[in-house]
């Protein structure tokens, strides 16, 4: 099985789990979804560092040689990693 055509998105972010502690684990997953989200908020990175950023987000790929494709991939990513961390700071509040 080649793994090159495909593209799945890892349901959780590549986090080592080396605390069995949830909050610190969960506080880490939060930390990397920000991050996410600042990186793409910067307009001025070159487009391989966006794709870089959006490895993991179940998006469609656009057409990142155009601005507006390009644009329109970065607010996909935006939109899912903005999901996800509202997801975390949820399961942070039942904490």
């Amino acid at each position: 099985m080649s793994l090159v055509g495909s593209h799945k998105a890892s349901p959780k972010p590549p986090i080592c789990d080396v605390t069995r502690d949830r909050r610190i684990r969960l506080n880490a997953r939060k930390e990397y979804y920000e991050n996410k989200i600042r990186t793409l908020m910067d307009l001025s990175l070159p487009t391989k560092l966006v794709c870089l950023a959006c490895w993991d987000a179940p998006v469609e790929r656009e057409d990142l040689t155009t601005e507006r494709g390009k644009r329109r991939f970065i607010k996909k990513c935006l939109k899912f990693y903005q999901k996800k961390l509202k997801e975390m700071e949820r399961e942070a509040r039942r904490l």
